[in-house]
Formats: structure tokens, C-alpha cells, sequence
């Protein structure tokens, strides 16, 4: 008999205005705010209503500045996960600068919370094999950073899975479907965004990853986008706000089609 999936929700708790790549106006920041936790909140109601648990990665740039947004979504009964301080890509910084980063954020969250995140994801999916003993050294006690979308790189996958698990170390990699050595995203943001609902699902029960897992992650700003569109470039202005109005309906017909868990629960059992 073939074993259900476990079905795993994700929230990247960011905006792109709180990094240090994205330039506004400082009068706007409670407008911005105003947005991330709005949209943060419409996530949390559809999850509560759906009865659904997820692990929400937070910047610990949002756990300082917002610490009120953090500490709701622990009370809904969800896990708080590191997602590095401030959203810089990985392959900018050095194995020392790294290690910095995730003590930060650490101290962030412990501070605006009370409590230690075991779970990380690197912003933009950059995974690095260094990390897996920096975050380890930290108190962390899992990764779902790898995200493989397009080109067949799965056995490269498969070995740093293993290279975690030698370590004492789990990664949990997001699942794409593959199809003529092609990965066809299906996972969540934008191109749950893009894809008609029904194509989603299609794709989405189709891919599971190394460990019986189908992973799905969302965006506040999936929602509602708040960057300042002024400055954007038309490509970047598609992928980050082509069809956020379809985002609420769409997610309310997968919490009701699946059961999720957070990544805590699934350790736990």
C-alpha cells in the first residue's frame, strides 16, 4: 500500500523592503508594515479556519521591527523558523559573515519570542553545503532551502540529504515535477500565482520529495505586493505581482483539497 504524503505549509515571513537591496522612501515604512502584517494575518486566519499548521521562516530583521506579528503567529500554534536576518543572499557572504547572519537572527527571535529556531531556509533558495555545520553549531536542526527548479540536478540532491543526515543534520528539499529531465516548479509563490488552480493541484500531487513530503510556500506579498512598482524593471514587476488577486481563492481551494503540517510536527511524531 502505497504511504500518503506529508503535507508540509511554508511562509516566508519577508517584504522586500526590509533588505538592504531595496531602496524606498523611510516615510512609507508604516505603510509597507501596515501591508506585511495584513497580509501575514489573512494567511493566519485561512489557516486557522482551515485548521491547517505551518512553519513560518521569519526574517530577524521582521522580529525586531514587528515583534507583535511573531508572537500572534506562535499563538495560532505554528512554528517559527529562521530565515536568515535581512534577506542577503548566501553566496555574498563569507562562512564567517554566514555565521554571524543566523546569530543575529537567532538573538532576534529568541528576543522579540523567548524561544530558538531549529529550522532554517536561505533566502532565494541558495543552498550552500558549508552551512550544514554553521547551522548545526547554532542550535539548528533542519534546512528547506533546496529548491531545484528547471534543470535535473536531483542526485546532487539526493547526496547533500545524505551529507545532512551523516552530520545529524535533516534536509528537507523542495519538490519540483520532473518530467524529461525538466523540473517544472510547482511548489508555491509565484507560479501559484501564474498556474490556473487546477494545474497547481495537478502538478503538486505529482511531485514529492526525498522524504515522502510535499512542501508548499507562500509570501505575505503574494498576497498583496507592497514594493514601490516605480522602480521596478517589467520582468521583476511580472514575477513579483502577476495575479496576487487570485491568491486568496486559490488558497483557501488548497487548504480545503490538503492537510498540512508544520516542519515541527513532523519531527515530533
Amino acid at each position: 500500500m502505497d504511504i500518503e504524503p506529508v503535507n508540509i505549509f511554508t511562509v516566508d515571513l519577508e517584504d522586500w523592503y526590509l533588505t538592504d537591496d531595496y531602496l524606498i522612501d523611510k516615510s512609507r515604512f508604516n505603510e509597507f508594515e501596515r501591508n506585511l502584517i495584513q497580509n501575514t494575518e489573512i494567511i493566519l486566519e485561512l489557516l486557522k479556519v482551515s485548521k491547517n499548521k505551518a512553519t513560518f521562516f521569519v526574517l530577524g530583521k521582521i522580529a525586531e521591527m514587528i515583534p507583535s506579528l511573531v508572537n500572534e503567529i506562535i499563538s495560532e500554534g505554528h512554528e517559527i523558523a529562521s530565515h536568515g536576518y535581512n534577506h542577503k543572499l548566501i553566496s555574498a557572504m563569507s562562512p564567517e559573515e554566514f555565521k554571524i547572519d543566523i546569530e543575529k537572527t537567532n538573538c532576534a527571535i529568541n528576543d522579540a519570542t523567548g524561544i530558538f529556531p531549529v529550522g532554517y531556509r536561505a533566502p532565494y533558495f541558495v543552498f550552500l553545503p558549508w552551512m550544514i555545520e554553521i547551522l548545526r553549531e547554532n542550535g539548528l536542526k533542519y534546512d528547506s532551502s533546496i529548491n531545484i527548479r528547471w534543470l535535473n540536478k536531483w542526485k546532487d540532491v539526493v547526496n547533500t540529504v545524505e551529507l545532512g543526515q551523516t552530520n545529524n543534520f535533516s534536509i528537507f528539499p523542495i519538490q519540483n515535477y520532473n518530467i524529461f529531465g525538466m523540473n517544472i516548479p510547482n511548489c508555491g509563490g509565484g507560479y501559484f500565482r501564474l498556474y490556473p488552480y487546477k494545474i497547481f493541484k495537478a502538478l503538486f500531487d505529482k511531485s514529492i520529495n526525498p522524504f515522502g513530503m510535499r512542501i508548499f510556500y507562500i509570501h505575505p506579498w503574494d498576497i498583496c505586493n507592497s514594493l514601490d512598482k516605480k522602480q521596478i524593471k517589467l520582468l521583476s514587476r511580472f514575477k513579483n505581482f502577476y495575479n496576487t488577486s487570485s491568491t486568496i481563492n486559490k488558497l483557501e481551494r488548497l487548504m480545503e483539497d490538503y492537510r498540512f503540517n508544520s516542519f515541527r510536527e513532523y519531527l515530533e511524531k
